[in-house]
């Protein structure tokens, strides 16, 4: 019996290599729909970089933004709350390449690109998610110990937004 091999779509950069036509940097690729895999895009265009700003909305808790694998469900749904959220609201607004499906990073996709494409990140700050743990805290990135914890909402962190879709 042989051995089955797998080959990487020879369209599909490397992990770690500008991907230009999906707007910056293949940072990671995950479990996507059950069926496809998904590739993660760090943007590296200037107005992408680290900012730094609350969570929002402490002492609220918004239904359907507490995934650890999802952050486009997560930011979608803290956009529609209604409430204000500037982290997940910066990475929802932007614009980078004519590509407007910028979100907030789940906890989890901000744990794989610590792993794979650290040198994106200011190794030495805190990164927010858009995974919510309370109505007081959600879930941040260190990205220079590789530590992740709940974190007030009221707190400053960097954000750095991603986009991903479906790879076959």
């Amino acid at each position: 019996m042989q051995d089955q091999v797998q080959t990487q779509d020879p369209s599909i950069p490397l992990i770690g290599q500008p991907w230009t036509a999906q707007g910056g940097i293949l940072g990671a690729i995950v479990q996507g729909d059950g069926e496809s895999n998904a590739a993660i895009i760090v943007p590296t265009a200037a107005e992408a970089f680290a900012k730094a700003l609350t969570f929002g909305a402490y002492g609220k808790y918004v239904d359907g933004a507490d995934s650890y694998t999802d952050g486009k469900a997560n930011t979608a749904a803290l956009i529609a709350s209604g409430l204000d959220f500037p982290a997940a609201q910066h990475c929802a607004n932007l614009v980078i390449d004519g590509l407007n499906d910028w979100y907030l990073p789940s906890i989890d996709q901000l744990r794989a690109l610590r792993i794979n494409v650290p040198d994106l990140f200011k190794v030495t700050d805190w990164y927010w998610s858009s995974t919510q743990s309370s109505p007081l805290t959600a879930w941040a990135q260190d990205f220079k110990g590789g530590y992740s914890g709940r974190i007030t909402k009221d707190t400053t962190c960097h954000v750095r937004p991603v986009r991903s879709f479906l790879i076959r």
